[in-house]
Order: C-alpha cells, then structure tokens, then sequence
C-alpha cells in the first residue's frame, strides 16, 4: 500500500473519531426556536431621523386626543401624565396659558414665537424637536388658538419618551418567541 493511501486512511479514521466525540444537541432540544431567539434578539440600528418621525405621529395622535378630552384647559401640568393607555410615550402634558418661569428653555422660546404668529394669516403648526438638557426626551407642541378671535389662548407642550417611543414603534415581540 502506498503511503497516500496510509494516510488518506488514517485522516478519514482520525475524521470518524472526532465526529463520534463531538457533542450532539440533547433529544427534544428544538434547534429552530433558539435560532428564532438568536435572529429576534440581534441588535437593530434605528436611526435619528425614524425616532423623529415616529414622534411626530405620535404627537399628532397625542395631540387629537388631547383636543377631544380637553376644550378649556388649565394653565400647568396635565393630571393625567403617564396613567392613560394612549398616553404611555408622553413623560408629561402641559398646557400653558401664560409665561411661567417653571418653562423648559425650548418651551420659553416657543412661548415667543408662537405670540409672534398672526393666526388670521397663518394656520397653527406643531413643532417637534429635542431637548438640550436630556437626549431621553423629544418635546411636541401646538397652539390652541380661540376660534373667535384667532388668539393664541396657550400651547400644549407634550414631552415624549424615547425609550418607550422606541419601545412602540420599533419593538416588536414575535409570535412563538420565547420570554426568558
């Protein structure tokens, strides 16, 4: 025999040998579910400009139930910070009918310049932008204007919750994934 074949033959043993030690999956271990884990637990990127969408439509659907529930509202927060189910991603609701130094920064310059809008001209918009001091919160604003007299009576100022913005829009928990 030649010396090829002595040693194709002591590979092709030494082969078996190793697949006979290798470790098999326990019996009733279901290979796919764990892989299922693996592909739903990888990290995803989500970038700024999709939080920032995310948190307009969440605004504007903050801000049509705010309008149905409250037609006269009150100068301060909003009692109903964090209780009621639409309301999860809001941190805090306030409405502010006049200047107050209790404001965010942002909110003192939104203060301003919605009293420099005339609202016979122009419509009411909101305004979606971070805040400076926390990168855990987005702020979401709209003026409520009298119908009347096209006056601002005040503006919502609504702080949304990256983290369950995220949590909502982005999070998702498949059917048959497992919760450890």
């Amino acid at each position: 025999m030649s010396q090829y074949k002595k040693n194709l033959i002591v590979l092709l043993a030494t082969l078996m040998a190793l697949q006979t030690c290798m470790p098999q999956p326990p019996e009733g271990l279901d290979t796919k579910s764990v892989a299922r884990d693996i592909q739903y637990r990888k990290l995803k990127r989500i970038t700024e400009p999709e939080i920032m969408e995310a948190a307009l439509k969440e605004g504007i659907l903050l801000q049509e139930d705010i309008e149905k529930k409250f037609k006269n509202p009150q100068n301060g927060a909003i009692a109903y910070q964090n209780t009621d189910t639409l309301f999860k991603t809001a941190a805090k609701v306030f409405f502010w009918a006049a200047y107050s130094q209790a404001m965010l920064p942002e909110e003192k310059a939104l203060w301003e310049a919605y009293k420099t809008i005339d609202f016979r001209q122009e419509t009411a918009s909101e305004n979606l932008q971070k805040l400076k001091s926390t990168d855990l919160l987005l702020l979401y604003t709209f003026p409520l204007v009298a119908d009347d007299s096209a006056q601002m009576r005040g503006f919502w100022a609504i702080q949304i919750s990256k983290q369950d913005l995220l949590k909502k829009y982005f999070w998702t928990i498949p059917k048959g994934f497992r919760k450890k």
